[in-house]
């Protein structure tokens, strides 16, 4: 059977008579992709995260495990490049602070 809200095939409806067919566990990942977009303010990679997080959460509310799964990884793929470029324009944002500090005669702020 074709599903029209993932990108291939939907295999969990193998036949309407095995319609309790029990998944594992998906994390859909929704509380990692606010953060990302919340706490590091790295909206080029929350915005996406949130969005596939969100898919994943459908897909699983219409039975649909592999949707789920795919989406939940981009979703998580998108996270960690979040986390990382978050952090990092974070440090040299502070780095860049200093910087300017230091520069411009704040040197006895850090020196005692």
């Amino acid at each position: 059977m074709y599903s029209p809200h993932c990108d291939g095939k939907n295999e969990d409806s193998e036949s309407e008579n095995n319609r309790l067919v029990k998944y594992p566990y998906v994390n859909s990942h929704m509380l990692g992709s606010i953060l990302v977009l919340s706490l590091c303010c790295c909206i080029p990679f929350g915005i996406p995260a949130v969005v596939f997080s969100s898919k994943s959460q459908n897909a699983i509310r219409r039975g649909e495990y592999n949707c789920a799964v795919r989406f939940s990884e981009r979703a998580l793929t998108f996270i960690l490049l979040g986390w990382i470029f978050g952090i990092l324009a974070l440090i040299l944002l502070c780095a860049a602070a200093v910087n300017f500090l230091l520069r411009n005669g704040y040197g006895y702020i850090f020196i005692k």
